[in-house]
């Protein structure tokens, strides 16, 4: 059977009255005959009839839309957050922009385009360059940016939303703690703003095991090397190690050894608690001056496949 998307103008056209009644009817609002409203969603409920939200906002030209700035390296970072916010921007009636980016040529152009289109929000993922600052506080004098992981900035019109990456980390070292396991994080890909969160947790969970002493291995990106350094530490090790990574390309290579046991993490943001905060902030932005949110993260051990 075809899957037909019947519009408002065929619901009409079907029950012989204009379109404007048809929207009347639907919405319950409006003089309107009972007869004729009863006929109108009879006919809307037979041919399943759905009221598109995006064309309902335009229509009445009440389209507060959204543009998303990241870098296109972190896209598999952030695609279940960026899926969550169209998805939800769709239902709300909300036209959400994509705008993966890859040097500050192409930010400019982005900006320059949003304010043309009159694109009124900004929400910014991770993107903490500073030589980049000048042009972002620019759109934001009129415009209003929600910054994921940003600077500080006293400005009315940014509000960021800060990850917390470092109670999550924590969080996963407590449970191999107290698995009897010594964990070893080791990321030493990870861009260092991450590393540096990532490694503040580490220490805040062998902080509450202080008879512990904590194993970090983060220097060398060589595999045998890593597996030379991780062999010698679980030698001197009154305990099993367990390494702790979130790259693919040291998973491979370590998860072959009986020495050690290897954690694959994975990092997963709220995504539904930011959508909820980005629509909120969409639909009333704040007065006071400056704004921020701590928002929370989960790591997850995950079997590598």
């Amino acid at each position: 059977m075809l899957d037909i998307q019947y519009s408002l103008v065929d619901i009409a056209n079907f029950c012989g009255v204009s379109p404007s009644t048809v929207s009347r009817a639907i919405n319950n609002r409006g003089r309107i005959s009972s007869e004729t409203k009863n006929k109108i969603l009879t006919v809307v409920n037979d041919l399943d009839f759905k009221v598109n939200p995006v064309a309902s906002a335009l229509r009445q030209k009440k389209m507060p839309n959204l543009a998303i700035i990241y870098y296109l390296s972190d896209y598999q970072k952030f695609h279940k957050l960026i899926a969550n916010l169209s998805i939800n921007g769709y239902e709300h009636g909300r036209l959400i922009f994509d705008c993966p980016i890859n040097n500050k040529i192409e930010l400019i152009k982005v900006l320059e385009l949003l304010i043309e289109q009159n694109i009124t929000t900004l929400l910014i993922l991770d993107i903490n360059n500073q030589t980049w600052l000048t042009a972002l506080l620019n759109y934001a004098r009129k415009n209003h940016i929600i910054w994921i992981n940003g600077p500080y900035v006293k400005n009315s019109n940014i509000f960021n939303i800060q990850i917390n990456y470092a109670t999550a980390i924590k969080e996963l070292t407590l449970s191999i703690l107290k698995q009897g396991y010594r964990p070893i994080l080791l990321n030493p890909f990870l861009e260092k703003n991450y590393f540096q969160a990532e490694l503040q947790g580490f220490k805040i969970a062998h902080a509450q095991f202080h008879h512990l002493h904590p194993l970090i291995l983060i220097n060398s990106s060589d595999t045998t090397i890593l597996k030379q350094q991780i062999t010698s530490l679980s030698l001197i090790s009154r305990q099993p190690l367990s390494v702790l990574t979130s790259q693919v390309k040291f998973i491979k290579a370590l998860s072959d050894s009986s020495e050690y046991s290897v954690t694959p993490i994975v990092m997963y943001l709220d995504c539904v608690t930011i959508t909820n905060l980005v629509f909120k902030l969409l639909q009333n932005w704040p007065k006071h001056k400056c704004a921020s949110y701590i928002a929370t993260t989960t790591v997850v051990p995950k079997k590598y496949v």
